[in-house]
């Protein structure tokens, strides 16, 4: 998830076993490193088997002063804005 500046946090947790067949997550290795995003490329593939793959994902962004780019995948909407953890 992309911010200006950079202030997301993303985890996955693996709620059952994720597998080649059922999807895992995919990381390339030393994609932190890079000077232009400093963001982990990563994915999970399409679930191929008849298994469930159960995730848990939870991202956190600092929201004062940071803007959300509109071309991230998640984006709030009237309906369902982002929860607030905290209020200064």
């Amino acid at each position: 998830m992309a911010t200006e500046p950079l202030s997301c946090v993303g985890l996955w947790f693996a709620l059952e076993d994720a597998t080649l067949e059922n999807g895992c997550l995919w990381f390339s290795p030393g994609s932190q490193h890079q000077p232009t995003t400093r963001s982990v490329n990563h994915k999970s593939a399409m679930n191929t088997s008849a298994k469930s793959r159960h995730v848990y994902t939870f991202h956190v962004i600092e929201q004062h002063n940071t803007r959300w780019d509109p071309y991230n995948w998640l984006q709030p909407t009237e309906n369902m804005p982002f929860t607030n953890l905290y209020t200064n």
